[in-house]
């Protein structure tokens, strides 16, 4: 669920770019996350991100899991705003 929300804010935050100059967003830090409930395999998860702060390339978003109205998780994501020339080469 943690995964999906970071995700989820990833997403939030390239959509703020053209397709062309999207920066690639890191994960830096999981705050405050909690879960309330358990999804069921049938269950349709609704997953939100909106970014609350911005420090220098630091982005924070608080994130929200539901199932109906029921919410299953919430808390925020930070993400590390990086471009993609520096960011470390993945094998």
């Amino acid at each position: 669920m943690t995964e999906a929300l970071a995700q989820t804010a990833g997403i939030a935050a390239a959509s703020g770019f053209s397709e062309n100059a999207r920066p690639l967003f890191l994960l830096s830090a999981i705050q405050k996350m909690k879960f309330f409930g358990a999804a069921r395999p049938e269950d349709e998860i609704l997953l939100s991100a909106e970014r609350v702060a911005t420090v220098g390339e630091l982005w924070q978003f608080a994130v929200k899991a539901r199932v109906g109205e029921r919410v299953i998780a919430e808390g925020q994501i930070v993400l590390n705003l990086t471009s993609k020339n520096s960011a470390p080469e993945l094998e």
